[in-house]
């Protein structure tokens, strides 16, 4: 029982063991996939950054793109990448800031792309504005001078930098190029470039609308919050792998613990059972001794037999044939007794099917004259057609086992009916061995421990004898059992079919 838990201990140890290193397994596959799912982040969020510059350079001025469908699907591939970016930020559950970042970016980003739109589209009309208000007055300008004719000339250039350059057009034109407004061609030139400098100044609103800072700042605080997100989830890891890491080395521990301990119960019931053969064996010895003495003794008769015939010159080949096949009898009981005892002991690795009948005949044979001896009678109730599976030389010896304790109870209570009854039968789905006495059964406190190592009642017992006979019933999947009965008391060995 005690190996049994301990093995049982081992077990669960190692199926901790196991399951603790698929954790570990499965924690740092789970970190490389989110490492790999921060490093995918972070280039998305990095390729954003690039194209919101591009963007801003475009607006500028600054940039070497002049035709804005060229970042069209730049812009369309961003905007893709930040709600998918989203969406494996909500499935993976990273931190509720960083997937409202996100958010914030998404629709940030959507409305500088419509004020993108705006701030290109009046950028367009300014430029169309002034190249219609010179080339129609082209006609008029044959009327002026040469001078009058340059400052025209210079206000639209001056215009058309100020487009390009995307900065305010404030100045106050009749002044700064000293104009004098003495035609109606003039007036009507003026107004339309004071118009077209209102234009301009909302040019640049929304520009200053489309370029929007804040999401400069929303992408340095996206990006500061993803790597916060990898810091946190490396923190998490690392505590993870060493909380493993601790719990492994601990099993590890208590594997060695319970393995060592097994090895010595293994050791302990290895020296029980030796010692328990040496019992057994000293027991057997004696019986076969006292077997023995009978036909020995009568070998010895016929000796002396054919001695006197032989002297008294009667010794005829009849009586000497007679005289031989009485001493071969009893030489071949001599010789069947130490088969038997041979058997008994004899080392069996595998289980095997025998006639139980037989076996427990076998066991009786070679106790029968130390029964006798001591008038005991054995009564058979046997079911010949039943065979067992079990390890048949170890089984032998627990049969002696429980004979030969009764045979001591019967001796010490000095019983002059003493009787054993052994039955086997079959009830349901078991096969049944019961052998019962008339000793007068077993204190009920002492019942509980009967199966005990080292537990004895006897003054010279070793206490191991019932101990290593559960051990080996429990070996072949069976069980022993012991109960008072009305007479005595009633070992049972039960099996399964």
């Amino acid at each position: 029982m005690k190996e049994y838990l301990i093995k049982n201990n081992i077990y669960i140890v190692l199926i901790t063991l196991l399951i603790l290193f698929f954790l570990m397994i499965y924690t740092i596959v789970v970190h490389k996939k989110y490492t790999q799912l921060f490093f995918e982040h972070n280039d998305q969020i990095n390729t954003i950054i690039a194209l919101n510059n591009k963007l801003n350079s475009y607006i500028l001025g600054n940039s070497a793109v002049n035709n804005f469908d060229v970042l069209n699907k730049d812009i369309d591939r961003s905007l893709e990448s930040i709600e998918k970016l989203k969406n494996d930020a909500i499935l993976t559950k990273f931190q509720n800031s960083y997937i409202k970042a996100l958010d914030d970016l998404y629709t940030k980003f959507n409305k500088k792309i419509i004020w993108l739109e705006r701030f290109k589209a009046r950028r367009a009309t300014n430029k169309q504005t002034i190249s219609i208000i010179l080339d129609r007055s082209h006609n008029e300008l044959l009327n002026f001078d040469i001078q009058t004719k340059n400052k025209l000339n210079n206000i639209r250039i001056d215009i058309l930098e100020k487009i390009e350059q995307n900065s305010f057009y404030n100045i106050d034109v009749v002044k700064h190029y000293d104009l004098e407004l003495d035609n109606s061609f003039l007036i009507n030139f003026l107004n339309k470039v004071k118009a077209l400098q209102k234009s301009i100044n909302f040019q640049l609103k929304y520009q200053d609308i489309a370029i929007n800072h804040s999401i400069d700042k929303l992408l340095k605080e996206t990006k500061n919050l993803l790597f916060q997100q990898r810091e946190k989830a490396q923190h998490s890891v690392y505590i993870s792998l060493n909380i493993l890491y601790v719990l492994v080395t601990i099993f590890l521990i208590l594997f060695t613990l319970f393995y060592r301990k097994l090895q010595l119960s293994q050791k302990q019931l290895q020296n029980l059972t030796y010692q328990s053969k040496l019992a057994s064996m000293g027991e057997m010895i004696g019986n076969i001794a006292h077997q023995w003495r009978q036909p020995l003794t009568h070998i010895s008769y016929i000796l002396m037999n054919i001695k006197t015939a032989y002297e008294k010159d009667k010794l005829t080949p009849e009586y000497f044939e007679k005289k031989s096949k009485l001493a071969n009898s009893q030489i071949k009981y001599l010789s069947d007794t130490i088969d038997d005892f041979r058997d008994f002991f004899k080392n069996t690795n595998q289980k095997e099917f025998f006639n139980l009948s037989v076996s427990i005949k076998e066991v009786t044979n070679l106790l029968k004259d130390s029964f006798k001896s001591h008038n005991i009678n054995i009564e058979y109730n046997l079911d010949d057609a039943i065979s067992i599976k079990a390890y048949r030389g170890e089984f032998l010896q627990v049969l002696f086992n429980i004979l030969n304790n009764a045979k001591d109870e019967f001796i010490k209570k000095e019983l002059i009916n003493a009787k054993l009854i052994i039955k086997t039968y079959t009830k349901k789905d078991t096969i049944k061995i019961e052998i019962s006495d008339n000793a007068g059964g077993i204190k009920n406190e002492l019942l509980e421990k009967i199966f005990e190592p080292y537990f004895t009642t006897k003054d010279k017992g070793l206490g191991i004898g019932l101990y290593m006979s559960k051990i080996i019933v429990e070996k072949s999947d069976a069980r022993l059992e012991v109960q008072n009965i009305k007479a005595g008391a009633s070992f049972i060995i039960i099996f399964k079919k």
